[in-house]
């Protein structure tokens, strides 16, 4: 696994943790829904701003999206 499989595994498994879909994170963290399925799919390297998003709206901090990864 790629370390950015890794991230997209981490933001998936908080995302499904919390029985939310893409567009209730998307809202939350004001990313595009298409932005949360590039980002869940490892198809797209997210810029460090929208990892700080994510990680609000999930309620994490920044370094827990990367547990893990190597």
């Amino acid at each position: 696994m790629t370390p950015l499989e890794g991230f997209a595994s981490n933001v998936r498994r908080l995302r499904l943790e919390r029985k939310w879909s893409q567009d209730a994170l998307a809202h939350r963290c004001s990313v595009s829904v298409s932005a949360i399925a590039r980002v869940e799919r490892a198809a797209h390297t997210p810029a460090f701003m929208t990892i700080v998003e994510l990680a609000r709206g999930l309620g994490v901090s920044p370094s827990e999206l990367w547990e893990g990864v190597a």
